[in-house]
């Protein structure tokens, strides 16, 4: 980034989903995109009981996704507390924890996950089939980025 800043007679530059000051930015509206995605699983589900699978703690769209998932249970009288909440990595390799995470003492699970891209739902998706859950019969998933991976798996995953 530094060199481009410092090139003379420099094009233009266009940074696409990472805003950079001095180019220009083509960013998602990350808080609207998981707010639509939280009210379809809350429709499809039936339910608040919604956990949610969060992105990189030091990255900003992270907390604006955030921001959705949080806006949609909120205005459908639920409340969001860490115990929902589960802070990964934006990669496929989390989904042990992960499905630990939100796997209750019981061996129950929540009725949904929305998860903030496709690769972390995909991992939790192998992970709980490992485990012998049934998707989306004992739990539904949702992802974002529309990844083309995701239309190849059985059953195919939800995604934005």
């Amino acid at each position: 980034m530094d060199r481009l800043k410092e090139t003379e007679d420099l094009p233009p530059v266009v940074s696409i989903r990472s805003e950079e000051e001095g180019f220009y930015n083509i960013v998602p509206d990350n808080t609207n995109i998981m707010y639509q995605v939280t009210n379809h699983m809350i429709e499809a589900c039936g339910s608040t009981d919604i956990g949610f699978i969060m992105g990189k703690d030091d990255l900003k769209d992270s907390y604006e996704r955030l921001e959705g998932f949080v806006k949609a249970m909120n205005e459908k009288g639920a409340e969001v507390g860490e115990d929902r909440i589960f802070h990964g990595n934006y990669w496929i390799n989390q989904g042990p924890e992960t499905a630990d995470f939100f796997t209750r003492e019981d061996g129950s699970l929540p009725k949904g996950i929305v998860s903030s891209n496709d690769y972390m739902a995909l991992g939790l998706c192998d992970e709980l089939e490992r485990r012998g859950y049934s998707i989306p019969n004992d739990l539904m998933i949702t992802g974002v980025n529309n990844l083309p991976m995701v239309r190849m798996r059985t059953p195919s995953l939800t995604t934005y």
